[in-house]
């Protein structure tokens, strides 16, 4: 799965107690200050540096 970066997306809503959501999607891409596993919308703008970002990660472990 892949994740969202609500300190860089403008498309992350902060609800309040530590959670966001996209407001593409409607899914909680944070809970508790906690990253959610979850599908990126094919509208987001940031797709195509989140699915990067991602390679890296997969990478590395």
């Amino acid at each position: 799965m892949k994740y969202c970066n609500p300190d860089t997306c403008s498309e992350c809503l902060y609800i309040g107690e530590g959670d966001s959501i996209c407001e593409i999607s409607h899914e909680l891409v944070l809970d508790n200050w906690q990253r959610v596993p979850h599908t990126i919308p094919q509208e987001c703008p940031f797709l195509q540096q989140i699915t990067h970002q991602h390679r890296k990660v997969v990478r590395r472990r």
